[in-house]
């Protein structure tokens, strides 16, 4: 997207920390992308009045990626996998510029409260790519990320916030709804403006949109465990002669809605379980096996409409 008009105002309201870390060519281009960035921002949502500060480079503090609100400081530090550490992903630069100035102009969003909320949370990632993709609309966010994946994630997913698990993933589906119900960002601004920031206040935008997400909030998947003690966060060890049963039942507007609602198992790249064997009963109901030498390892349950995936839950299996 190109803005008419020099950008000259934007001379020294972006820094670029570790900037002799990084060539001259990339630091050129970041450069441009967070000019367009702040000067989108400004376009639709109000002045920038504090620098925006980007450290960049193996010395950068922070671990991964991201906006540190304590320090105003977003990070692109040397991380395993990352394509120029990061830096030639437009998507995840605009995105962390979103944390960085929504924080400024509204800082009831980013109160420590809020960034401890999941709820804000959510909110806070899936307004950022929602900000990503309007500045730069197509299919994919993330591209040119990292060198294992060709994108990060599809702006358009199929994922309900109430069956995604944490921030990022419910965030994904707050974009694609805002983006399904047709949200425009003088909505988005009006939002923000009014001074509460929960995905409540935010139905209030339009009457497509609150239908949208009170369907989705009625959604429900009760997970049992008959045979061993619960665990709230899903951690079992695994007894070699007792199996575990895992039983799945999603309730009745989850099943209106997805009609052909299954649940698979996967771990974390996608591939089946490489310690356990899963083995499927009636209904969605499960039995996990253990060997003697299974070791522990990090599952999903999967849960899908036909081959649209709408959510998953994280398990972690022991023998130990």
């Amino acid at each position: 997207m190109i803005f008419s008009g020099p950008w000259a105002k934007l001379d020294g309201m972006i820094q670029i920390l570790g900037s002799q870390q990084i060539s001259r060519e990339q630091l050129q281009r970041l450069r441009r992308t967070a000019e367009e960035a702040v000067a989108f921002f400004e376009q639709h949502f109000g002045p920038v009045e504090t620098p925006l500060k980007i450290d960049v480079g193996p010395n950068s503090p922070g671990l991964t990626t991201g906006y540190n609100l304590e320090t105003d400081t977003i990070s692109f530090p040397k991380s395993k996998h990352l394509v120029n550490l990061g830096l030639d992903s437009v998507d995840v630069i605009d995105h962390e510029i979103f944390h960085a100035l929504v924080a400024q102009r509204f800082p009831h969003t980013s109160t420590p409260e809020k960034m401890q909320d999941p709820d804000g949370l959510r909110l806070h990632e899936g307004l950022a790519d929602y900000f990503a993709y309007k500045l730069h609309p197509d299919r994919y966010f993330g591209e040119n990320y990292r060198d294992d994946k060709e994108y990060l994630r599809d702006y358009n997913s199929d994922l309900t916030i109430s069956l995604a698990p944490g921030s990022h993933a419910q965030g994904n589906a707050i974009t694609s709804l805002l983006l399904k119900e047709g949200v425009e960002l003088a909505q988005i601004r009006q939002f923000l403006e009014r001074g509460e920031f929960s995905l409540q206040a935010l139905q209030e935008i339009s009457p497509e949109l609150k239908g949208a997400l009170q369907r989705d909030a009625s959604f429900a998947v009760a997970q049992r465990v008959p045979n061993y003690p619960e665990s709230a966060i899903r951690r079992y060890r695994i007894e070699p002669d007792r199996p575990l049963q895992v039983e799945f039942e999603p309730n009745r507007p989850l099943l209106e809605a997805h009609p052909d609602f299954r649940v698979a198992w996967s771990t974390m790249e996608g591939l089946p379980s490489q310690h356990y064997q899963i083995e499927a009963k009636e209904g969605h109901h499960f039995q996990v096996k253990s060997w003697e030498k299974s070791r522990p390892e990090k599952l999903l349950a999967l849960f899908y409409d036909g081959k649209s995936l709408i959510g998953s839950q994280p398990y972690y299996f022991s023998t130990d």
